[in-house]
């Protein structure tokens, strides 16, 4: 275009693109693509990735946090879900809450399940109706159990 007039390339950001290939970097989208696929298989492999990640200095955003959470919950490493939801720096969406809800609620762990809710009140987010059924399934599950 003319001098002084912003340009339309549509290649990468040069701080995206990598080393002498110059092939584009993973992105947000990249990056939780293969999360996705990891952390149904290798959650140790999945945390990893989301190092990667943070280190190549790609922003995780709120599919990141809710991706890595379901797997942990997946895989019942219950606490490690809890760890990444109160250090990440971008809250999880419902989707993220109630993965670690209803795990915690189906191990009868019902006291941290509603500590959950309530932390995820506490950031803005609004359980819906899966999130009530979960707890509602943990509460006649561990009335069931003891009686």
């Amino acid at each position: 275009g003319e001098s002084g007039s912003p340009s339309r390339s549509t290649a990468p950001p040069p701080s995206r693109v990598g080393g002498s290939t110059g092939l584009p970097l993973p992105d947000q989208y990249s990056y939780n693509t293969v999360l996705r696929a990891l952390g149904e298989e290798d959650l140790g492999a999945a945390i990893a990735l989301y190092r990667e990640m943070r280190d190549a200095g790609v922003q995780p955003d709120r599919v990141t946090v809710n991706t890595l959470v379901a797997a942990c919950a997946a895989h019942g490493r219950l606490d490690r879900g809890l760890l990444i939801l109160e250090s990440s720096a971008v809250p999880a969406s419902v989707e993220g809450y109630t993965a670690l809800i209803s795990a915690l609620a189906g191990k009868g762990e019902l006291e941290k399940a509603r500590d959950v809710l309530e932390s995820m009140r506490a950031a803005g987010v609004a359980p819906n109706a899966r999130t009530y059924t979960a707890l509602l399934q943990g509460a006649a599950r561990a009335g069931d159990m003891a009686g």
